[in-house]
């Protein structure tokens, strides 16, 4: 009915086939300035172990996105809820891989290194000025569409010889020297990294 249509309201197709996540970047105090605080997943973990990411997981039933965040942080990072403090949700990240990831930024008070060692090998600190002040390095990728086996060919013009498009995508990297240690910060974390600077530098002051 026409109703229907008046009183729709826009959201996202076929969102319900996609899996949601929630991460939270905390920004510690350090000075008259700021550090980014990181994890490192542990080698134990069934996904992407020993990649560098931020605290987060996937958004449970009945939680809102800011809800997961926080919980998956105090969880990761073993802290009381009462030391964070969410400043703003930024652009929600749509992937290939069919997640919806909501990114938090906050403020992380007294923290003291500690970890949840089923999930997180260790953490670590980069100073906001780095990312500010250095540009990722960016390669790329090529995405192709691949027809599982019994797709109807048939049915569409050109058949196997249909012309799918292919999808060249960014891949962000950023290296940093801590101590003796190559921190290696890309893939979707270095992504959101870089969205959080171009959103702290067009607001004066910050987040």
């Amino acid at each position: 009915m026409l109703e229907q249509i008046r009183n729709h309201k826009s959201g996202l197709l076929d969102e319900k086939e996609y899996r949601k996540y929630a991460v939270f970047i905390p920004l510690l105090e350090n000075g008259d300035s700021y550090d980014v605080l990181f994890e490192v997943r542990s080698r134990t973990v069934g996904r992407q172990p020993g990649d560098i990411c931020f605290p987060g997981g996937r958004i449970e039933g009945g939680e809102t996105a800011q809800e997961a965040a926080v919980r998956e942080t105090v969880e990761e990072l073993q802290v009381a809820p009462g030391q964070l403090e969410v400043l703003s949700l930024l652009d929600i990240y749509v992937n290939n891989a069919g997640n919806i990831i909501y990114p938090f930024a906050g403020l992380l008070s007294g923290y003291e290194g500690t970890c949840s060692e089923d999930e997180v090998e260790e953490t670590f600190r980069v100073p906001l000025d780095f990312f500010l002040e250095t540009e990722p390095q960016v390669y790329y990728t090529n995405q192709q569409v691949v027809p599982e086996e019994g797709f109807p060919y048939d049915y569409i013009q050109g058949g196997k010889n249909y012309p799918w498009n292919r999808r060249r995508q960014k891949v962000n990297f950023y290296f940093y020297q801590d101590g003796d240690k190559l921190r290696v910060i890309w893939g979707m974390t270095a992504k959101m990294m870089r969205m959080f600077v171009e959103i702290w530098s067009e607001k004066p002051g910050g987040l």
